[in-house]
């Protein structure tokens, strides 16, 4: 945590024209902030000194482009311009902004006095970009943002009681009707690279979905095209891309998901069509594919039940104080309750219970295995290469490359709802990657990950893993080649103007 580090400076810098302001984003409350200076003060032993101030319309936060990004260290000079901007903290870095500090504070050359070599971009923006012995941790923490915190129970949870209830009152005919063989290709893979639109997952908590729906029985093409849109094309996603990154990007990223889940889905259905037709050709003689709901009181009751619970699951991916969050989810949940308990029989209940527990016993031991693994992964890749093989190049042979690099780094490593976003921002704007390779690694990074590879191996088998995880990745790759090619380079907005030269690592 960076703060107790900052609050030293503060006090060692009294009285020498430095004053420090910490900004709480827009979303945490007042209470909430108390609380986090209570725990710094009991952890730290720090007291704050610092002026608190709460941004509460986000206005900072659009003004110095960092919604979504936190947290982040300014020091801006007398005049008001930025000269050093950090993006995720880690050790070492105390010294820097001691560094800073003193910069900052130092007496003003005289008028007469030779101007000094420029060390910051146009605008007096300069953006801290060293990589030297930074590893990819000190961007993405997996542990921090994936498995040590309340949100990460706040989203599988409701995950998991959906793909039961899916299992447990969702007839085959309701399935079949929508996702199934004889279905026009037009409506099954239209719903299912779009169904994932209000639904917050990520590549691991979408595979018990997906199995559910594909045991129910839809076809493999748009059991597969769903598989990939859901956590890739969520409301949240998208607009979180339009906000952090910019308008164009979002554009590329918006037109990119569905292609990638169509397409995908389309070479599956061909590459297993026998196999397709010989489990439609089973369920319709077992009658399983003609099964549906004729009591309307009852589709309206499950109807209801699926509304209480992918609201949860919608909360629970949402950026809320705790204190809203959980009041809003013990509602919702309670409503839920009373949904289940005065419309389905005990034996149902009970099987719901135990298709979520089944799920779960199946998904999280492995999904915890994998990602434990790729946060001590994370700790030795060294950031320097995602500067050397993203680069920002336009040279469509380039662009090809980095692209390809990039979707094989998305596809494994493990990002969880929303941090590929606030990842590939920083990429672009501190270390100058290419808008080809970030638009590749924002199209697999949500879809595909090792975990999720690994539970979809169990769940269909090897050969459609493999096949799934080399279309997905060839597909991003063309569109990220393409966007890449013809976009020419990142500018961030912050910047005001023309964009130089990365810097040497």
């Amino acid at each position: 945590m960076e703060f107790p580090y900052i609050q030293n400076i503060d006090r060692d810098f009294k009285g020498q024209d430095l004053k420090v302001l910490a900004i709480a984003s827009k979303g945490e409350s007042a209470q909430r902030v108390r609380e986090f200076f209570k725990e710094v003060k009991k952890t730290d032993g720090v007291d704050s000194t610092a002026t608190v101030l709460l941004d509460s319309r986000g206005e900072t936060a659009r003004r110095y482009d960092t919604e979504g990004i936190t947290p982040q260290v300014f020091f801006l000079d007398r005049q008001g311009k930025i000269v050093y901007q950090k993006f995720a903290y880690s050790e070492g870095n105390e010294e820097e902004f001691r560094q800073q500090a003193m910069q900052v504070t130092a007496p003003q050359p005289l008028p007469f006095s030779p101007p000094e070599e420029p060390e910051q971009k146009e605008q007096g923006i300069m953006v801290e970009a060293t990589a030297v012995g930074k590893t990819l941790h000190d961007a993405v923490n997996v542990f921090e943002c994936c498995i040590l915190t309340l949100g990460a129970f706040t989203v599988i949870l409701p995950a998991f009681l959906i793909s039961g209830a899916i299992a447990t009152f969702l007839s085959g005919g309701t399935i079949v009707r929508y996702f199934g063989l004889g279905t026009k290709k037009a409506l099954s893979y239209g719903i299912a690279s779009i169904s994932g639109f209000f639904v917050s997952v990520c590549s691991c908590n979408v595979v018990p979905m997906f199995l559910s729906i594909y045991k129910r029985g839809a076809g493999i093409g748009p059991a597969f095209a769903f598989l990939y849109a859901a956590p890739a094309i969520h409301l949240v996603n998208m607009v979180f891309v339009f906000k952090v990154i910019g308008r164009d990007v979002g554009l590329a990223r918006a037109v990119g998901v569905p292609i990638v889940s169509i397409i995908t889905g389309l070479v599956m259905a061909w590459v297993f069509r026998k196999e397709d037709m010989e489990r439609h050709t089973k369920m319709a003689s077992l009658k399983y594919a003609l099964e549906d709901e004729s009591d309307p009181q009852r589709k309206i009751r499950i109807a209801g039940l699926f509304v209480m619970l992918f609201s949860i699951l919608i909360v629970g991916a949402t950026p809320l104080s705790y204190a809203y969050q959980f009041a809003i989810i013990g509602v919702l949940g309670a409503v839920a309750f009373l949904i289940a308990w005065r419309s389905f029989s005990k034996d149902e209940l009970k099987s719901w219970m135990v298709e979520s527990w089944k799920l779960g016993k199946m998904v999280v031991p492995i999904m915890l295995i994998a990602v434990i693994a790729i946060g001590y992964l994370t700790k030795v890749i060294p950031l320097v290469w995602i500067h050397e093989y993203f680069n920002d190049s336009t040279k469509f042979k380039d662009v090809f490359r980095s692209s390809l690099l990039a979707s094989i780094f998305g596809a494994f490593m493990y990002f969880p709802i929303l941090t590929e976003v606030a990842f590939a921002k920083g990429m672009l704007k501190e270390f100058h990657i290419g808008i080809g390779p970030a638009i590749s690694l924002m199209l697999t990074g949500p879809g595909l990950s090792l975990p999720g590879m690994i539970l979809i191996h169990k769940a269909v088998g090897f050969k459609k893993l493999v096949i799934y995880t080399v279309t997905v990745i060839a597909i991003s790759t063309a569109i990220g080649t393409f966007f890449g090619s013809g976009m020419g380079q990142y500018l961030c907005a912050c910047l005001m103007g023309e964009r130089t030269p990365p810097p040497a690592f």
